[in-house]
C-alpha cells in the first residue's frame, strides 16, 4: 500500500474506533425559556414569596398547542390552559419548579406553587408560565447574601433572563 493511502486507512480506523466508543455528547437544551423573577418583600423587609414568569419558545410552545388543543380550533381555550397548567406543574415538581433560593450558601426550602397559570400570545405563538413560591418561613434579607435563581441542571430547559432591569425585580422593598 502507498504510505499516504496507509495513514490515510489508519487514520480512518482510529477515527471510527473513537467515534464508535465515544459516549453521548454533553447535554444541550430542548426548551428555552425567557425568564423574569420578581422578589416579593413584606413590610419588614423579609422576601415573603418570589413571582416567576417564563416565555417558553415558540417550538416548545407550537407542540403543546398541538397536544392540547382537544378541540381542534387552533388556540388554546381557558380549560386547555387549565390542563397545561396542571400537567406542567405537576411535571416540573420533580425538578424543584427549576427556582432555587440560597442564603449565605445554604438551600431554602420553597413551598410548592398552588397554581402554574398559562396563557398563550397567539400572535407572538408563545406560551407564558407563571407561578409564585414562598419560603418555608419569611427570609431575612437584611445583611445576608441571597440568591434566587431559575435553572435546570439536566440542560433541557434553557434559563435565559434577557429583561434587562426587568428580568429581575423587587417589590415591596421598605423606604
Amino acid at each position: 500500500m502507498i504510505p499516504t493511502l496507509r495513514f490515510a486507512v489508519c487514520a480512518g480506523i482510529v477515527m471510527a474506533s473513537a467515534v464508535a466508543g465515544a459516549t453521548s455528547a454533553a447535554a444541550h437544551p430542548h426548551v428555552f425559556a425567557n425568564s423574569t423573577v420578581q422578589i416579593v418583600v413584606g413590610a419588614d423587609g423579609r422576601m415573603v414569596s418570589l413571582h416567576n414568569s417564563w416565555w417558553m419558545d415558540e417550538l416548545f410552545s407550537s407542540s403543546v398547542v398541538v397536544d392540547f388543543d382537544k378541540n381542534g380550533n387552533g388556540t388554546l381555550d381557558p380549560d386547555e390552559l387549565k390542563a397545561i397548567g396542571k400537567q406542567v406543574g405537576s411535571s416540573i415538581a420533580e425538578w424543584s419548579y427549576y427556582t432555587f433560593v440560597t442564603q449565605n450558601g445554604a438551600k431554602v426550602p420553597l413551598t410548592a406553587p398552588p397554581t402554574l397559570d398559562v396563557i398563550f400570545d397567539a400572535k407572538r405563538g408563545q406560551l407564558r408560565f407563571s407561578f409564585s413560591m414562598a419560603p418555608a418561613a419569611p427570609l431575612e434579607l437584611k445583611g445576608k447574601t441571597t440568591t434566587v435563581s431559575n435553572f435546570d441542571d439536566t440542560y433541557f430547559v434553557a434559563f435565559d433572563f434577557t429583561g434587562g432591569d426587568k428580568a429581575f425585580s423587587v417589590k415591596g422593598l421598605p423606604k
